[in-house]
């Protein structure tokens, strides 16, 4: 993989077994910008040696699907030898995180790159858009531990536990006291170092201490702060914070979380309290009145809405709450995996994202149909994607722009999880709006669905998927993200 070093050797010897001495090797790679070969001496090597090994190590720098290293070996008075291995190199991306119309990931450097739309800043490099990855760029050489993409911003935590964020300041969402757009990554005033970080135009963090930190807009009351807290800061007609505050239960006391993730209007995560630990808690804004006036509710529970986290309530007809392992808050739904690997989603099911087999709406927890587990699960605005413990990817939901990944013809929604085309193994998955990527079991990353503003980051040719009558550039099946470019910083 790119950033590897491994050692070729040749051993050179008589038929018998004995070595043969005096013997030069030169190496050659057809690719050296991808696959350097540096030759090493044999070093002392004996004429009545068990054999003598010629050695050099191979770097790679480059993603190639064949590169063909060559050794020649000469002895005097001998025919030369030629021989040749080809060797495919392949990338390793670590971490991704796909938004509204952007993409990010970290490399095996711990180097983030960002690809898609950038007009607010979210690439995080100076540049507006880009059909391809870019490198993000800052004041020194970040090491990126984890990384995610929201609505027109993105954040990412370095191994120094320092957060970062850049991109649209618009409701303080980049945590740093002020709204102006960001287009190098800033740093978060959260004065705690942080484990786990989600994007969105509220953005919520995870110290290491599993405190819940939340800011940027409160509107539909995200930021999980009881009443008795202080006063808010006004971003225009809206409630918001420009800095961290911590999530709190209803007595004002710090609120424990394993994981956290930010929906459109609601915010859900997994406690760590000793008296809750793995179960699933909201907060927000409880209820969407989509196309209809029938009522949806979003907490997991019927009710309007809460400032501080509620615990989702038991499927309907249990006693008993459910212990989550993984959860993800979309646009007007939610889901989460239980520690047995079944999915459980709720909410608004008119495009079939809860994954039940229907389209009715659910105010509690629903279990997907089938008997498939899952390790994780990642919800878009109007679709749902899972991870088999074996890596087969599955999605349902919305299928406008090929979100899905499982019809290669048809734009048609799924109700149930149905498995994503290519065969192949993924060890991670991100959900965007409208699109969906994962890094595969190799280290390569594949996007699909749609590409409007290049969010897929692939050099491959798209297909035009017809939505409400309007051609869009999309891909109904997963294809390879393009190597990652670096950008040099201006005037370097």
């Amino acid at each position: 993989m790119v950033g590897d070093q491994a050692v070729f050797g040749i051993r050179v010897s008589t038929a018998g077994g004995q070595s043969i001495t005096g013997v030069q090797v030169t190496w050659e790679s057809d690719k050296p910008a991808k696959l350097e070969v540096l030759p090493l001496p044999a070093g002392g090597t004996t004429e009545d040696s068990l054999s003598a090994q010629l050695s050099a190590v191979v770097r790679a720098y480059a993603r190639d699907s064949s590169v063909t290293i060559t050794a020649t070996v000469d002895r005097p008075g001998f025919e030369r030898d030629v021989l040749s291995r080809r060797v495919v190199v392949m990338e390793r991306w670590l971490s991704l995180g796909a938004g509204k119309s952007h993409t990010c990931g970290i490399v095996y450097n711990h180097e983030a790159y960002c690809w898609g739309n950038g007009q607010k800043g979210a690439l995080g490099n100076g540049q507006t858009t880009s059909d391809v990855p870019d490198k993000v760029l800052g004041l020194g050489d970040f090491e990126f531990e984890s990384i995610s993409a929201g609505e027109e911003n993105t954040c990412g935590i370095i191994i120094q536990r320092l957060a970062y964020c850049w991109g649209s300041g618009s409701l303080g969402r980049l945590g740093n006291g002020s709204q102006a757009d960001r287009f190098f990554p800033t740093e978060v005033s959260l004065g705690r170092a942080t484990l786990l970080m989600r994007a969105g135009a509220t953005t919520c963090a995870i110290s290491t201490a599993s405190e819940g930190f939340c800011w940027g807009n409160n509107a539909l009351l995200q930021l999980g702060v009881p009443v008795s807290a202080d006063t808010f800061d006004r971003c225009g007609s809206d409630e918001c914070s420009l800095t961290p505050r911590g999530v709190r239960t209803a007595s004002d006391a710090p609120f424990l979380f394993s994981s956290v993730d930010v929906g459109t209007s609601h915010v859900c995560g997994i406690s760590k309290q000793p008296s809750s630990t793995d179960r699933a808690f909201c907060w927000g804004s409880g209820t969407q009145e989509p196309l209809t006036l029938a009522r949806v509710y979003l907490l997991g529970d019927t009710v309007f809405s809460s400032r501080t986290p509620r615990a989702v309530a038991p499927p309907l007809g249990a006693t008993v709450a459910l212990a989550f392992r993984s959860i993800s808050a979309g646009d007007k739904h939610a889901c989460g995996i239980t520690t047995a690997g079944v999915a459980y989603c709720w909410g608004w099911n008119g495009r079939g994202q809860l994954g039940t087999g229907l389209m009715t709406n659910e105010a509690f927890p629903k279990a997907t149909t089938g008997s498939l587990l899952f390790d994780s699960i990642t919800v878009g605005s109007t679709h749902s994607c899972a991870l088999s413990p074996s890596g087969n990817a599955y999605c349902w939901g919305a299928n406008d722009y090929g979100q899905l990944g499982v019809d290669s013809l048809s734009n048609t929604d799924v109700r149930e999880p149905r498995p994503v085309l290519g065969n192949l193994t993924f060890a991670s998955l991100s959900a965007g709006y409208f699109h969906t990527c994962g890094i595969t079991m190799l280290g390569a990353m594949y996007c699909w669905g749609r590409a409007t503003d290049a969010q897929l980051g692939t050099e491959a040719p798209l297909r035009t998927c017809t939505v409400s009558g309007s051609p869009v550039p999309c891909s109904r099946v997963p294809l390879r993200v393009a190597e990652p470019r670096v950008l040099r910083a201006a005037g370097s």
